[in-house]
């Protein structure tokens, strides 16, 4: 970071920070292909708010981190990360239920389509234990200054802390973000097309990995 661009401290978020983690991440993501696919224009801001809402509690019943990037005392930054080790079969019977207030806000076919997605592109994870990347998203105010970087970064080192994770996995449904996860040690492992976007899967695998996980 440059001495104009302080560098942002990096914390987990708490219950408390739940609103603003719902503003910035639907700014944010407001020109993703996924979220143009899934939400109504009309009723863009009550249906993100429902489903942020839904992946900020799923990560918390799944035990997994909520990080946020702070500049100034402000959240500029988010980001999402579930662990290799959640709930178990009970932590997905309540994600499964925590969903149901979210389709009832939801058109059949985003529905479906997010569920698509969540299908598919976990099909392309790697099946032994690993860190999943669900969302990384940047105040739009605050883009281009290295944040996002930070936050991969800030999860990179926390999947490489546990040896018995094989790596990071994320996803992307903008093209132009594969080259630059490709510089920061991601590989594409698969692309799954889902008619009207297409979800690109990548992997780092992690350098700490025990050599039977590896």
């Amino acid at each position: 970071m440059s001495p104009d661009r302080p560098s942002p401290i990096i914390r987990d978020l708490t219950s408390a920070d739940r609103l603003d983690f719902i503003d910035l991440m639907r700014d944010a993501f407001v020109a993703d292909p996924l979220f143009l696919l899934a939400f109504h224009r009309d009723r863009y801001h009550q249906q993100t708010a429902s489903f942020l809402s839904f992946m900020f509690d799923m990560i918390g019943i799944l035990k997994g981190r909520r990080r946020g990037a702070f500049v100034n005392g402000q959240l500029v930054g988010c980001s999402l990360l579930e662990l290799p080790r959640s709930d178990g079969p009970f932590g997905m019977l309540r994600v499964g239920l925590r969903f149901l207030p979210v389709a009832f806000k939801l058109a059949g076919p985003a529905t479906r389509l997010l569920n698509d997605y969540m299908r598919y592109t976990r099909a392309a994870a790697p099946t032994r234990p690993h860190h999943y990347l669900c969302m990384v998203g940047i105040a739009r105010n605050r883009q281009g200054m290295g944040l996002g970087k930070a936050l991969v970064q800030d999860a990179i080192a926390i999947a490489d802390a546990d040896r018995g994770s094989v790596g990071l996995a994320l996803d992307t449904e903008t093209p132009d973000n594969v080259s630059r996860y490709q510089r920061w040690g991601f590989e594409l492992v698969a692309q799954v097309d889902l008619g009207k976007v297409e979800a690109y899967c990548m992997l780092r695998a992690n350098r700490g990995a025990d050599e039977g996980n590896a």
